[in-house]
């Protein structure tokens, strides 16, 4: 049985050799390596040709730079195996990991093991089995994985890790899922648009508890280029709208519902990396899933909050802010800003009015004046930073 391993690889000549070898070095004989040089402008390149030169079962794969999903993609379109795996070109796996899944592979349609979270030579976190170990059939995979898989409410995160480098899956189930995403623009997510609609249509899956992959973290204090991304909160709405309309097609929305929004609600949290929370505090976040960037807006508020607001706005250009108002805005003084009283407001075309107040009382007391002045009250946006609500 030929398995094909697929490895993505952008400008990571640091970490590609350790990888590689990995692969090269399992004691499963009948594999098939895919390298996939996805536009690197480093040496990456010139080390895969290295590798497919003295090892017959490396092919690899030059294209322009068109991201994970689609590197992955032109990987599989040339995978001989009937199954196939991925490796990230920054991890590596244990020598005996595919040996042991495969052994167990049967007929299965995917079988996944579990994660080593590597930090450092010293400090490897290993991931732990949500669900029981074993094989799902159709029955199981709809009443004990499905029901819980994006989120489960006692751990607060998905259930079922959707990386797709820890699983094996049958090549002809997976590239159907790979060729419906194949003109979604995303980066995070990528691993869940395809697995877990995988597990939709999946007849039976295995999993094991044991950890075979090692994931290489980043350093303390490094933000994921994808969330740094200005288009980070438009790209992980269209992995949410692209899992809503999948999972609305299938029998299951009754219970992939409150998980799809506590997934999606979890992810664009992540952005406050971008905002240096610090351990133990409360962080303000500013409202951005309430806008869009063409909408202009009026803040209104210059204490810490709507400093704060304004800040993570030009660092992340989350909208257009016409007017920075404030009832005391003769006491305030922000260097390179004017901030203007409220009889300005009347002054300028605005889309919405957010309210950087955190005090909910004096929040709602300024809501109430803003409408008595007209303002509708759908154009009125105010999150505590506690994420209290009006």
């Amino acid at each position: 049985m030929l398995l094909s391993i697929i490895v993505p690889i952008y400008n990571k000549e640091n970490y590609i050799e350790r990888c590689i070898e990995s692969i090269i070095n399992q004691n499963y004989p009948a594999k098939e390596i895919v390298l996939v040089d996805d536009g690197s402008t480093d040496t990456s390149g010139i080390i895969c040709d290295v590798f497919a030169q003295n090892y017959d079962n490396i092919v690899v794969l030059h294209t322009e730079n068109m991201g994970l999903l689609h590197a992955r993609y032109n990987g599989i379109l040339v995978a001989r195996g009937e199954y196939v795996t991925f490796v990230d070109a920054d991890d590596w796996i244990a020598p005996n990991m595919y040996g042991a899944m495969l052994s167990q592979i049967e007929s299965y349609d995917m079988i996944a093991c579990q994660i080593n979270r590597y930090f450092s030579e010293d400090n490897v976190i290993s991931d732990q089995l949500v669900f029981d170990s074993g094989v799902y059939k159709k029955e199981g995979i709809s009443n004990s994985i499905l029901p819980r898989m994006l989120w489960d409410s006692t751990i607060n995160r998905w259930a079922l890790d959707p990386s797709l480098c820890s699983k094996i899956f049958k090549k002809d189930k997976l590239l159907t899922q790979f060729e419906n995403v194949n003109n979604l623009d995303c980066y995070y997510g990528e691993d869940s648009v395809i697995t877990y609609p995988f597990l939709l249509q999946a007849d039976s899956v295995r999993l094991l508890s044991e950890c075979f992959y090692y994931h290489r973290q980043r350093g303390k204090g490094e933000i994921p280029s994808y969330i740094k991304d200005e288009q980070f909160v438009d790209k992980t709405y269209r992995v949410y709208q692209y899992l809503k309309d999948v999972f609305k097609k299938s029998s299951y929305w009754d219970i992939l519902e409150a998980q799809l929004e506590h997934f999606f609600v979890n992810s664009i949290s992540l952005k406050n990396m971008c905002f240096h929370e610090k351990t133990g505090e409360i962080c303000p976040i500013f409202p951005f899933i309430d806008v869009k960037q063409i909408d202009k807006v009026i803040l209104y508020g210059a204490g810490k909050l709507g400093k704060a607001y304004m800040k993570q706005n030009e660092e992340q250009h989350f909208c257009n802010i016409v007017l920075w108002v404030d009832r005391n805005c003769g006491k305030i003084n922000v260097p390179g800003y004017e901030i203007v009283g409220l009889d300005k407001i009347e002054t300028v075309a605005f889309d919405y009015i957010i309210i950087a107040i955190d005090v909910r009382d004096t929040a709602y007391k300024v809501k109430q004046e803003l409408m008595e002045k007209g303002i509708r009250e759908d154009q009125i946006i105010w999150h505590s930073i506690r994420r209290d609500k009006f």
